[in-house]
């Protein structure tokens, strides 16, 4: 009987999520949105951490040459393509809590994955987004 009754409530757990994941976006979302959308170009990727003074500038030429070409094109109808450094991406993307979340998400080797990115700023000429995992850190500036 105990296992019928977590078993149900996971099942509504599961039904509640569906449920509220496909709410209606609010203005703020719709405008974060419209302004999102569109090819962005990538000027710097941030990973954290310190960088050994005699390394900083051999990484700044590898880094430069990585992003020479590379973006990330946010489509209208919530799917996105990214590339840099001649690799390419594609997957869905959703704003979400009033414009200051992100959420990326993509299919590759049969995997989902899916990854809330913070909003730093977003306007109509400048994007910058972030997320920290654990002990990493990611920032990208479009």
């Amino acid at each position: 009987m105990r296992k019928i009754f977590w078993l149900m409530m996971l099942a509504t757990g599961f039904l509640f999520a569906n449920v509220s994941a496909q709410t209606s976006p609010t203005k703020k979302e719709k405008e974060a949105m419209d302004k999102l959308s569109g090819v962005w170009n990538i000027k710097d990727i941030d990973q954290g951490g310190k960088i050994p003074k005699d390394q900083r500038e051999a990484l700044k030429k590898a880094m430069d040459g990585m992003l020479q070409n590379s973006y990330l094109y946010f489509k209208k109808d919530g799917t996105f393509n990214f590339s840099i450094s001649d690799k390419e991406l594609e997957g869905s993307w959703k704003i979400i809590e009033d414009g200051k979340k992100l959420i990326l998400s993509s299919e590759r080797y049969s995997m989902t994955t899916s990854d809330t990115a913070t909003i730093d700023k977003l306007t109509k000429s400048e994007f910058v987004y972030s997320e920290i995992k654990k002990l990493t850190y990611f920032k990208m500036m479009m």
